[in-house]
Parts: C-alpha cells; sequence; structure tokens
C-alpha cells in the first residue's frame, strides 16, 4: 500500500504525462515512489530503538523489525548485534552465511588500518591469523605499531571480550608512547623482567582455561620479536601458540627489524606482512610470494611517488602500497 505522503507525486506526475504525452514522466513518479517506500522501510530508528535481537524460523528481527532478506541492506550495528546473538546460542549456519557476505566485520575477522592514500590495509586473522611487521631502525615500525594499537583500542570499546596483551621489549618505550591506547590492555616490558614473566603466565593461564573459539579474543603484540625470541623457552612456546592460534582465539602481531633470527617455523605462520621501506631484497625474496613480487613491488619507490611500506599475503593478487597518515596516535 502506497503511504499517503507519496500520491501528490504520483498525481503530478500523472498530470504532467497526460498534458505534455511523455509517460516516461510518470514512470519516472513510479520510481522515485518505490525508491522512498523502500527506504523508509529500512531506514534506521533514532537513539530509543532497543537494539534486541530475535529469530523467527528463517527471518531476523532487529528491535522488533524484520531484517530484509538480502543481506548487504542491513546496517553494520545489526550486522553486528546479529553476530553477537548467534555466537551467545551457537547457531552456526546462519553465522556461515552472514560471515560469507559480511567477511569484513572487523571484530570478527578483520582489523581494517587506514594506513594512507592508497586505501586501508586489512588484516584478515582468518585467512592468515598473525602479522609481521618487518623494517629497520627508522622505518615507521613504531608509528605503524602505533596506529594498529589505535586501531585495537576502539574494537575492544566495541567488543569488551577482546582483550589487548602487548609485550614491549624495548624496555616499554612503546608503551609509554602509547599509554592513554593502552588503558585496557595488559602491558609488560623488558625493562621489569618480573612483569614481563608474570604477564606471560596470565596469558597462558587464560588460553589453557578457555574453551576453543576461532573468534578473535586474545591480541598478543610483540614488540621486537628478536629481543623475546633469545629466551627459548619462550620462543618454543610462541611456536606453538603461533601454530595453535586460531583455534585458541589468539591472533598475534609482532615487529622486528629483519627476519633474521626468527624459526622457519614461526615465521610460517606469520601470514599478513608488512615491510616497511628499507627492507632489502633478501627480505623481500623471502618474505613475498612470486605473484606479489610481480606486482605490486615495484611501486614502493616508483618514480612519481615513494611510499612507505607493502602489505602481502598468500591470499592477496597483488602487494598493497601504502603511505602513512600524517598523524598515528592522540
Amino acid at each position: 500500500m502506497t503511504p499517503i505522503w507519496l500520491l501528490p507525486g504520483l498525481v503530478m506526475g500523472l498530470a504532467l504525462a497526460l498534458s505534455t504525452g511523455y509517460w516516461q514522466l510518470l514512470g519516472f513518479s513510479a520510481l522515485n515512489a518505490l525508491t522512498a517506500v523502500i527506504a523508509s522501510r529500512f531506514a534506521k530508528r533514532g537513539g530509543t530503538e532497543q537494539t534486541a535481537v530475535e529469530l523467527v524460523g528463517e527471518r531476523v528481527y532487529f528491535a522488533g523489525r524484520r531484517l530484509p532478506r538480502w543481506l548487504p541492506l542491513w546496517t553494520k550495528a545489526q550486522k553486528l548485534a546479529v553476530l553477537r546473538f548467534l555466537d551467545e546460542r551457537n547457531l552456526g549456519p546462519l553465522r556461515q552465511q552472514l560471515l560469507s557476505v559480511y567477511g569484513s566485520a572487523r571484530n570478527e575477522l578483520i582489523l581494517g588500518l587506514d594506513v594512507g592514500a592508497k586505501g586501508p590495509v586489512m588484516l584478515d586473522w582468518q585467512t592468515q591469523p598473525h602479522s609481521l611487521i618487518i623494517g629497520p631502525t627508522g622505518s615507521g615500525k613504531s608509528a605503524l605499531l602505533s596506529r594498529i594499537l589505535a586501531e585495537l583500542a576502539k574494537l575492544q570499546k566495541e567488543d569488551p571480550v577482546l582483550r589487548i596483551w602487548f609485550f614491549d621489549y624495548k624496555f616499554g618505550e612503546t608503551i609509554r608512547a602509547n599509554s592513554s591506547q593502552l588503558v585496557a590492555a595488559k602491558v609488560a616490558g623488558s625493562d621489569n623482567p618480573a612483569a614481563l614473566q608474570r604477564a606471560w603466565g596470565s596469558l597462558l593461564d587464560q588460553l589453557d582455561r578457555e574453551e576453543t573459539s576461532r573468534r578473535p579474543r586474545h591480541i598478543l603484540i610483540i614488540e621486537e620479536l628478536a629481543e623475546a625470541l633469545a629466551d627459548r623457552d619462550f620462543a618454543q612456546t610462541l611456536g606453538q601458540l603461533a601454530a595453535q592460534g586460531r583455534s585458541r582465539g589468539l591472533r598475534i602481531i609482532a615487529t622486528n627489524q629483519s627476519s633474521s633470527g626468527i624459526p622457519r617455523n614461526l615465521l610460517v605462520n606469520f601470514g599478513n606482512r608488512l615491510l616497511l621501506d628499507g627492507s632489502d631484497a633478501a627480505e623481500r625474496m623471502l618474505l613475498v610470494s612470486p605473484k606479489t613480487m610481480q606486482r605490486g613491488m615495484a611501486d614502493i619507490s616508483d618514480s612519481g611517488t615513494r611510499y612507505d611500506g607493502i602489505f602481502t599475503a598468500e591470499y592477496l593478487n597483488r602487494g598493497i602500497t601504502f603511505k602513512f597518515l600524517p598523524v598515528w596516535s592522540d
């Protein structure tokens, strides 16, 4: 049934069509009316709207309103609310359908980093759960990490279940530089070895007690990975965590000056790789797949624009070059 407020437009379109003989005008009026009906049907309500999710048969209701069958019409708030609802009730099939359409749900699969003019870098935590940032001194590793910490702080506000663990082997320098982004995180630096040991024990204890989950629940960040790997027992534990992390809800982000000193069994699990400007040719040959090497690597410092780094992963068709944003954190 056409809303009464659309009738004047239809009547005017009919009158113009009769008087001019251009019946296309009536068609345009009808098309505008149809667009208005669709927009009003799926428009967001005001701030008093409840966000409860209900499942009736195969249809999903959000705030008392039936959601459309065509998933791209759902808003981000609706999508996230439904995903949480399905997670709590272990309703798998519909959840898988949603995730197949909304693979970019940040708190479920992907961390998006708006790193520069060439578009965002997306760390796909399901296809490749762990990320490695490689670059020599002065290349911007700490600046990029500051940006990641700011994005993770936003994610944690949206999803309180998410835990951030930051282990700084630069004697706590990066922790102090990003204190405002790490308020809700568990942090420890190599300037306090006892606190660092306690934090590691707390993380391992939580992972042992929690049920298996592919949903990211713990984000482990290691600044200066080579320094951490100097401890043989820690290196062995980290290798096990990297291999099992996806099924245990753990995602790892690590920085290092080069790939030297990183065991191969650990390196192969860092599928998301960000190579910063200054990384030598040997690093690129080791860390970048041949198909990415062919497309994208030449752009990192071409004759027109100099880029700060390149993001590469096996599931990409090419490398993604990027420039740093001027301001990385508050």
